[in-house]
């Protein structure tokens, strides 16, 4: 009750108190600046979200080729060395046939005599 009381006398103060000066246009003029603000401010974040989103998916983009370009050196390198050990296995195989093929040539030779 108390607040009540003072809210009406404070209101028939200011009322009676200016009324040449349109108090009204004040308030009015101090609502619609803070709403103009908000709007600004509004727009002002949706505009920094929309740029941090650009420079995420940016980034995203960029860490997408670079883990691609990775994954292909890595395939490149994997390919590499199963060629090489393909290779050794292949020397491996092939001297071992020569020796085995010596060695039978000796036994041929030793055998004619």
């Amino acid at each position: 009750m108390k607040g009540v009381g003072v809210f009406l006398v404070f209101s028939m103060v200011v009322l009676m108190g200016q009324p040449a000066e349109g108090f009204i246009h004040h308030i009015i003029h101090g609502l619609t600046a803070l709403l103009d603000g908000n709007v600004k401010r509004a727009k002002e974040e949706l505009y920094k979200r929309k740029l941090d989103q650009q420079r995420d998916q940016k980034d995203e983009q960029e860490d997408q080729q670079d883990d691609q370009q990775d994954d292909q050196q890595d395939d490149q390198q994997d390919d590499q060395q199963d060629d090489q050990q393909d290779d050794q296995q292949d020397d491996q195989q092939d001297d071992q046939q020569d020796d085995q093929q010596e060695d039978d040539q000796q036994l041929d030779k030793q055998q004619k005599e």
